[in-house]
């Protein structure tokens, strides 16, 4: 009897546990912040302005607290990480800008607009600077409620380009494939590329396949990627071809800024062996066939037999004699 009843009880609580989790998560709140990511090029002592919209896409009025703040890039994905002002750096931007309202009430399915003025100081270090505006929904406190709340928060990734004698470097480490030596394709390539430049860039990369006699025989252009300065961005690409015979060579090449390009060169082989055993071995057998077919057709019709029966009957009628 005890231990049904602690079975029910561990049943009811787990059972409370998915509930309430499944409530919290639909309580999240839905914003949509457009445009997502805005890039722009500036001059020091240069003013731009730019609209972003907010969107409820709720039931419900929600109030909105807008904020910037500055933001790096240290991983291999492109995510963005808030920073302080002291850890931004030479990379530095949120002081630059000014909002025309950092707090406000979204109705259900509605859109707000706020406009962003960013001002670059006229001894604004050349190069990438990164701020986003922040949203974060204002959900209200309530004393007596200890559950967890959850807050969403959205933003605006704003990159800017500061004009001038700006460092323009970059790197590719490890350009591979998954091997060296293939039966089949496709050929999958994997390759780690460096911004060591002053801004971000978006190179658009490209993998030219070449065969043993130096003809170009593929030009595969790859995704598009955002590398923010002194991060690392993974780049993919597969060749969708099957067949081939040989050793082949792919160049990567990364354009990264104006007129420069950072290539790196791999070779590898596909050879499709057990194909080209079968086909050596119904060869073999062929040729063995033939032979044997012509040594038997040959020792067939062979006039040199009849003269030699000849001869024997002619030594048996000389025996009889004798």
């Amino acid at each position: 009897m005890k231990k049904s009843f602690k079975f029910l009880t561990i049943i009811f609580t787990f059972s409370f546990l998915i509930f309430n989790f499944t409530g919290l998560a639909h309580a999240q709140v839905s914003l949509v912040v457009s445009p997502p990511k805005v890039d722009l090029k500036l001059k020091p002592g240069e003013t731009a302005q730019q609209a972003i919209k907010i969107t409820n896409q709720t039931n419900q009025p929600i109030t909105v607290k807008l904020s910037v703040q500055d933001f790096l890039v240290q991983d291999n994905h492109g995510t963005p990480v808030k920073v302080s002002q002291d850890e931004a750096g030479r990379f530095l931007a949120s002081p630059w800008f000014h909002l025309d309202r950092t707090e406000f009430t979204i109705q259900p399915q509605k859109t707000e607009v706020v406009t962003v003025l960013i001002t670059t100081p006229k001894n604004a270090l050349p190069g990438g600077h990164y701020a986003a505006v922040y949203v974060e929904p204002q959900l209200g406190h309530k004393p007596k409620s200890t559950g967890p709340k959850i807050v969403s928060e959205v933003g605006s990734l704003f990159s800017l380009t500061i004009q001038g004698d700006v460092k323009y470097d970059a790197l590719i480490h490890n350009f591979r494939t998954s091997k060296r030596f293939f039966e089949f394709g496709p050929i999958d390539f994997f390759a780690e590329v460096e911004n060591l430049s002053d801004t971000h860039i978006s190179p658009q990369p490209s993998i030219v396949i070449k065969n043993m006699l130096g003809q170009t025989i593929a030009n595969l252009p790859l995704e598009k990627v955002n590398i923010f300065p002194l991060a690392s961005r993974f780049v993919t690409g597969k060749w969708e071809r099957v067949w081939g015979l040989g050793k082949y060579q792919a160049t990567l090449n990364i354009p990264f800024g104006p007129g420069k390009v950072t290539s790196a060169t791999i070779f590898f082989w596909i050879v499709p062996w057990r194909l080209l055993l079968a086909i050596l071995i119904l060869l073999l057998t062929f040729i063995a066939t033939y032979i044997l077919v012509r040594r038997h057709l040959k020792s067939k019709h062979d006039p040199r037999d009849e003269e030699i029966d000849q001869l024997k009957r002619r030594l048996a009628e000389l025996e009889n004699k004798l």
